[in-house]
């Protein structure tokens, strides 16, 4: 009897351990569909805006720009000398024949004074082979002497002749050398280099200083044929300057305390190369720039925006959808989801991009997008305006 009663309790806590373990599992299985429900229920908040029809001010990164002048011409040394005297200074504005340096050839009149004692020496030797030539020329008349002796005195005195020509022809062109000049401005404009300064030993030939009007300036870029389609000449244009750039261009002291945060100065569309009515792969697109303020210098400057001032309607979204990769897909919400879109892009002006293809007005982009993937929930900020 006793063994009944323990198989019977054995056998009950079996099936109660049987269901407590099937409830945990049941209970388990339960809570990890709930939590898969919450993941697929959760939804993302993001910023977003519509894709609109706006007018765009295109602008171009020029990661290096090139200024220079039509009108550059170095100041040149024509004899060689010390510098002893300079009447400008850098930035210094001058007309052509301005007084720029002065260069003195110290070793002239030393050079002189040691060939008009050559030339004297010469001379003397001369004098001497003279005498000695018409005394054997007398002796050789009254047969009194070798035709060797004669000879040789008549060898001497052409040699001694020759020699005083000679010394005679190097006092004439040390005398025609300038032992001093006054190196002058060869136009008018502004001393933007000095290559030299006082003290200096220079050679004839030598560039001393590079003066030039520097009101207009000039660059050159490269654009493709679609870029180069949204250029026209004479089209109106600014060199944006920013950050360390912005310090460069005013690093004369004339100009400081005038920077901020962003400068901008003129520019306009000199040429296009070859001319739009030309089938061309690549234009060379020549831009004059309006320094009459005299901020910039010709020479390389980094990191400049060249934005064109004549805007036009395109479809835009914002730059900052196409994320920090920038590789030509942004998100679209479509029914509380996102959707990855492959979109062909145009210019921009720094804060909104064209779209070509891709995306139509008024939808939904993330401006946001980093982090995200397909068929994600989202929730989204709407961006007005």
């Amino acid at each position: 009897m006793k063994k009944t009663y323990f198989i019977i309790g054995l056998a009950m806590l079996m099936l109660f351990s049987i269901a407590v373990i099937s409830y945990g599992a049941y209970l388990n299985e339960r809570g990890e569909l709930q939590i898969a429900r919450r993941l697929e229920e959760r939804s993302v908040h993001v910023a977003g805006e519509r894709a609109a029809v706006r007018v765009l001010h295109p602008k171009i990164r020029l990661e290096t720009l090139n200024l220079y002048s039509n009108e550059m011409v170095d100041a040149v040394t024509l004899i060689d000398g010390r510098i002893t005297e300079s009447f400008v200074e850098k930035n210094s504005y001058v007309h052509a024949g301005d007084p720029l340096f002065t260069i003195v050839n110290e070793s002239i009149p030393i050079r002189l004074k040691e060939a008009e004692s050559n030339l004297l020496k010469a001379q003397a030797a001369l004098r001497h082979a003279k005498i000695t030539y018409e005394r054997y020329q007398r002796l050789r008349n009254q047969n009194a002497t070798s035709e060797e002796k004669y000879d040789a005195a008549a060898a001497e005195y052409e040699s001694a002749l020759a020699s005083v020509e000679e010394m005679e022809a190097r006092k004439k062109q040390i005398l025609i050398q300038d032992a001093q000049q006054q190196v002058t401005a060869p136009v008018d404009g502004k001393v933007i280099l000095m290559y030299r300064q006082p003290g200096a030993f220079v050679q004839a030939g030598t560039s001393l200083a590079l003066v030039g009007d520097f009101r207009q300036l000039y660059f050159t870029m490269s654009a493709s044929d679609d870029a180069a389609e949204f250029f026209q000449v004479g089209q109106n244009a600014e060199l944006v300057f920013q950050g360390k750039e912005l310090r460069k261009v005013f690093a004369s002291e004339m100009h400081v305390g005038a920077m901020d945060s962003r400068h901008s100065i003129p520019v306009t569309i000199a040429s296009i190369s070859p001319d739009l009515s030309e089938s061309a792969k690549i234009r060379t697109v020549l831009c004059r720039v309006d320094n009459s303020q005299g901020i910039l210098e010709p020479q390389t400057y980094g990191g400049v925006d060249l934005q064109l001032s004549d805007g036009r309607e395109a479809l835009v979204v914002p730059v900052a959808a196409l994320g920090t990769v920038w590789d030509g897909a942004l998100f679209v919400v479509k029914d509380g989801t996102v959707e990855r879109r492959e979109v062909k892009t145009g210019q921009n002006d720094g804060e909104y991009v064209e779209i070509l293809s891709g995306v139509s007005a008024g939808e939904v982009v993330v401006s946001t997008p980093e982090g995200l993937h397909d068929g994600m929930r989202v929730s989204v900020v709407l961006k007005e305006g």
